[in-house]
């Protein structure tokens, strides 16, 4: 994350021992260059094998980098596409940070139906009204909150999605919105979530 203070970024580019930065220079000029057609390497996956690394916030110490296999990932892609009744049509947003485990639910769900994902712009996701506005105009019909932001979506009963979860602290009010709304929690290691709640509006 380039807003991660240096000693952070240089203790996992260190830690991780990386190879490679992508940034959106190096993305671009790969982009430009012409296809070697001599080059054809084909990339062999298997269920053990690593699907990504992503550190701990690092709160109670040093950042831990933590290895999730493509098995755990591919489940708990399958599992989200299931249960939130996930489509081609659906527009689900990516509220979180790529550096967050939560992005992960937000990503590949959607991304491996073919829909559409909704990035919204920093500025925006730090005002209540223009993060409702451009939910709106571009058609979100769901998306992963961490709990305070989540419970705010959840007041705006105008907003049509078909699902909100959000997970990280405690929920401390019944949401007000007519969708399903999803309580999770879950720590990095067990590939983002382990417990996964409907919230029954009638308790």
């Amino acid at each position: 994350n380039p807003s991660d203070p240096e000693d952070r970024r240089n203790f996992i580019t260190e830690d991780a021992n990386v190879d490679i930065v992508l940034t959106q220079e190096l993305v671009f000029k790969i982009l430009s260059e012409e296809p070697d057609p001599d080059r054809n390497e084909e990339a062999v996956i298997t269920p053990d094998d690593f699907a990504y690394m992503i550190y701990t916030s690092g709160s109670t110490g040093k950042p831990k980098g933590v290895v999730i296999p493509q098995r755990g990932l591919t489940h708990f892609v399958l599992f989200l596409r299931k249960y939130l009744h996930l489509r081609q049509d659906s527009k689900v947003m990516c509220y979180s940070a790529f550096v967050f485990d939560n992005s992960v639910g937000n990503l590949f769900p959607i991304l491996t139906l073919g829909g559409t994902l909704v990035i919204p712009p920093e500025d925006v996701r730090h005002d209540m009204n223009l993060l409702k506005a451009f939910m709106q105009e571009h058609g979100v019909t769901g998306g992963s909150f961490p709990t305070q932001i989540g419970q705010l979506v959840c007041e705006e009963e105008d907003l049509k999605l078909d699902y909100v979860t959000m997970g990280g602290e405690k929920m401390t009010r019944m949401p007000k919105i007519d969708c399903t709304v999803i309580n999770l929690y879950g720590p990095t290691e067990g590939s983002v979530i382990t417990s996964f709640f409907k919230v029954d509006r009638n308790i």
